[in-house]
């Protein structure tokens, strides 16, 4: 529940700020939040609301703010003005140039310049700390290192007496605000002693919030000009204070409500700016911004934050000890990589070695299948050379021999020979064992060489018709291909090889779609049936009896390694089956 001057107070202040709304000025004013919210409320409504009625023409917002929070909000320009303790307003004074225009007197105090002092409790319970010095070696709490009265004055304090706060104070328990956080860690045994602003202490008794016997203070000082027990020497009281972006004559205007507002005994009032230099020079002593100084000696550090130092260090052995194992691990990997990459390397060499000795013993099994006339073939063109060269002899002795008979006989011999170098010329490409070697190559030439390399090796060669091809180029092992289409033809002649009927001739179809070249084998034997034609590139199926199962799944197996896909589909018209494979088309060689 709130008092009820403080209920009027708040009342009147919205009925103002919502009377001139409509064409008033909002003026923010920071508040450093020491206390609880209800505190705040209490001590600087009352101050919100003469202002509104010194200067109706404004309106008035009050924010309370935290240490850390008050330099963002300066350099945002969200405040107009500042109430904070005298040294968060020098530090402010000298980074964001506000300036002071009046100072606080905060009963029960009766001078401005003699206001705000340390002081130090501890459990009443605990006869033994009696003075300051009594503290070395303890735990001390304090809301942050950053608080006037309830650090900074100690330290101080302190240090006139030899002693420093983090060299000899145990460990420092930072609370946080508000400052009621300190009583209750001094109370709950989470520190030994605490240091708060003064009468902070009579100010909870006389609200029944602690009991009055519970808490002493150590090195009890007294001033007659503050009421109240303190630890420490005494300080100017806070200052009010105009941001920089505010303007002159609104901070004069500010100044005269101040100054003229009646005095209160709960908010006390306002007086003229007070003298700062003793914060000046504390701050000087101590290096506090804005007077900065050398890093605190190392056993300053050490002893202030050995807990995360222990923890850094043993953070810092449990990461190398996992650096170390991870590197061993990495080696270990490493080396088992390498091994497997040997053998990966000497697997995938055995695995082409067998390959091509694969693709080999195709080729000789295709040869040794086509070639049954290869006598035949051979002997016609001998018999021819032999007769001309016979013809010859005779007309020679029978004086017979003109210019022209030996001309057209020797054609005829060079015609023969001719035929016959091409024959053998085909068995020896098939049957030489090499290496794969891809370049661009035009397909229909190679096509028509395959044809008459088959034709060429069968006695009763069945007709072959290149039909509706276009001139493309793809890059490819060229007697590879050739294989493949051996093969192709090779299946089509045996297809329609029991045919009783006459059949038409084998066709070949190069076509072009997309990027993509087509080369289709066509023949007009027997159709296979769908369990056939699901298994036609399984490797070992194969519907002849003298047959291995091996032809075409070869074949499937180059045509992949070129980068294309191998089909069989039943022809849409008539009898027969299409065999087609696909290459990537690649531009001209020239």
């Amino acid at each position: 529940m709130f008092p009820l001057k403080q209920v009027c107070a708040g009342l009147l202040l919205a009925v103002s700020v919502l009377a001139s709304s409509a064409w008033a000025d909002t003026f923010t004013i920071g508040v450093l939040a020491w206390h609880d919210e209800e505190h705040t409320d209490a001590q600087w409504l009352p101050m919100v609301s003469a202002l509104s009625q010194a200067l109706p023409q404004h309106q008035w917002v009050l924010r309370p703010l935290e240490l850390n929070d008050i330099p963002p909000a300066l350099m945002r320009q969200e405040l107009d003005f500042l109430i904070t303790n005298p040294g968060d307003y020098v530090e402010q004074e000298h980074f964001f140039g506000v300036s002071r225009i009046a100072t606080y007197l905060n009963p029960p105090a009766t001078d401005a310049m003699y206001a705000v002092g340390s002081t130090v409790i501890v459990l009443a319970a605990r006869p033994e700390l009696q003075r300051l010095e009594d503290l070395k070696g303890l735990r001390l709490a304090i809301p942050t290192e950053d608080a006037f009265g309830a650090f900074q004055i100690l330290q101080g304090e302190l240090r006139k007496d030899g002693l420093d706060i983090h060299r000899d104070i145990g460990r420092l328990v930072q609370t946080g605000y508000p400052l009621t956080k300190v009583v209750e860690a001094v109370r709950e045994g989470r520190a030994d002693a605490g240091v708060i602003r003064s009468c902070l202490l009579e100010q909870l008794v006389a609200e029944q919030k602690i009991p009055a016997h519970l808490f002493r203070v150590l090195s009890v000082r007294r001033d007659a000009r503050l009421p109240c027990v303190v630890s420490s020497r005494l300080y100017p009281d806070w200052a009010f204070a105009a941001a920089r972006q505010t303007s002159p004559e609104i901070a004069r205007q500010v100044l005269l409500a101040l100054l003229s507002a009646p005095p209160s005994k709960q908010a006390g009032y306002w007086s003229v700016p007070a003298d700062y230099q003793p914060v000046h020079a504390l701050l000087r002593e101590l290096g506090k911004p804005p007077y900065a100084v050398a890093t605190p000696p190392p056993y300053t550090f050490v002893r202030q934050y050995w807990p995360w130092l222990l923890a850094m260090v043993g953070g810092l052995l449990l990461w190398l000890g996992y650096t170390l194992r991870v590197e061993r691990l990495v080696k270990y990997r490493t080396s088992q990589l390498q091994q497997m990459v040997v053998e990966y390397n000497a697997a995938t060499q055995q695995a082409n070695s067998n390959q091509e000795q694969l693709e080999h013993l195709s080729r000789l099994s295709v040869l040794g299948e086509l070639s049954g006339s290869l006598a035949h073939e051979l002997s016609q063109p001998l018999a021819s050379i032999g007769n001309y060269g016979s013809a010859l002899v005779r007309a020679s002795e029978q004086a017979l021999l003109t210019p022209d008979v030996v001309a057209y006989a020797a054609r005829e011999i060079t015609a023969e020979a001719t035929r016959a170098s091409g024959v053998l010329d085909g068995i020896r490409r098939l049957a030489k064992k090499r290496p794969c070697v891809r370049e661009v190559q035009a397909m229909i030439p190679l096509a028509v060489q395959t044809i008459a390399l088959f034709t060429g090796l069968l006695r009763a060669a069945p007709a072959v018709a290149l039909v509706e091809s276009v001139p493309v180029f793809a890059q490819m092992d060229a007697l590879q291909i050739q294989q493949v289409l051996l093969n192709l033809l090779k299946n089509a002649r045996d297809a329609q090889r029991d045919s009783p009927a006459p059949v038409p001739p084998i066709e070949v179809r190069i076509t072009a779609t997309e990027g993509v070249i087509t080369v289709s084998v066509r023949d007009h034997g027997t159709p296979l049936t769908d369990a056939e034609l699901a298994k036609i590139f399984d490797p070992f199926f194969t519907t002849k009896q003298e047959g291995l199962g091996l032809g075409l799944s070869i074949c499937r197996t180059i045509i992949e390694a070129h980068g294309g896909a191998l089909t069989a589909c039943r022809a849409e018209e008539g009898m027969g089956l299409i065999l087609s494979f696909t290459l990537p088309q690649a531009p001209s060689a020239t």
